[in-house]
């Protein structure tokens, strides 16, 4: 897991994006007369991520690994690696369980209307919780050596092998 760069298309792009959501959240804030709904956007995305990551665990291709594998050339190798695939459902588990906490601590506040204290928890619990994730996702997948890819010809002598039988 090396660090790429960040090109400067991508720096404008991530900057937009944030633009946009603080946009919709002040938008929806504003049209609905309720300060407390400026959160609801990043609730809602908070819920999906977590539903998202339950699911893939749920059926055991864990997204982490899905999204991952290809970008470190491992591809879907990593299924076929018991110890490759248990790190990346470590990691899944850690990533569902950061946006299950974020979710299950800020609707509560939400819902009672505590759009301060709601504010300080979001701050709270983004960048930091977000940064020892990372890392601990970092420790648990470099722990384990990457799946080798297959070979072409490895495909192709199994082909043969089946097509002899």
């Amino acid at each position: 897991l090396e660090g790429g760069e960040v090109s400067a298309a991508d720096k404008l792009q991530y900057a937009l994006g944030g633009m946009f959501g603080v946009a919709l959240a002040a938008f929806i804030a504003s049209r609905t007369g309720n300060a407390a709904n400026f959160y609801l956007p990043g609730l809602i995305w908070q819920g999906g991520y977590a539903l998202v990551y339950l699911v893939s665990l749920l059926i055991r291709w864990p997204l982490i690994g899905v999204v991952l594998g290809p970008m470190l050339g491992e591809g879907l190798t990593w299924r076929d690696n018991p110890e490759r695939r248990r790190a990346y459902t470590q990691v899944t588990w850690l990533w569902f369980g950061m946006f299950a906490l974020r979710f299950a601590v800020q609707l509560p506040l939400y819902l009672l209307g505590m759009t301060v204290a709601l504010g300080w928890v979001k701050l709270a619990m983004g960048w930091p919780i977000f940064a020892l994730v990372a890392w601990m996702s970092y420790l648990v997948l470099t722990r384990v050596p990457p799946a080798r890819p297959r070979e072409p010809e490895e495909d192709s002598e199994e082909l043969n092998d089946q097509g002899a039988d």
